[in-house]
């Protein structure tokens, strides 16, 4: 049997707390459901990452943006979270005054 940690509990609080079930009611209607999903950390983390995917080429935020249609301020917000999680890193290549990123 392992131990929990505090820091372990503290760990899948924070993450449970940007899950996306928590900021709409059950009894609102799905479209609400599907708006809170777009906004929510979480969400916008995901469909980053599935534009990253589908790129599959290391990247500057503004060439995500670019090519995927999301909002280039909320790839800058989200892409040291996406490093934090494992899911990408830097290159230490710079790309018109930009850092360019590749996924792990």
């Amino acid at each position: 049997m392992t131990q929990v940690t505090i820091f372990d509990e503290l760990k899948r609080i924070k993450d449970d707390f940007f899950d996306s079930k928590y900021f709409h009611r059950t009894t609102d209607p799905d479209t609400s459901k599907e708006a809170v999903n777009k906004t929510s950390i979480k969400g916008q983390c995901e469909d980053i990452l599935n534009a990253i995917k589908s790129l599959n080429t290391p990247f500057t935020a503004l060439d995500l943006a670019d090519y995927s249609g999301i909002d280039y301020y909320i790839i800058q917000r989200r892409l040291s979270t996406l490093q934090r999680k494992g899911h990408i890193e830097r290159t230490g290549e710079v790309r018109d005054k930009k850092g360019v990123w590749r996924l792990c």
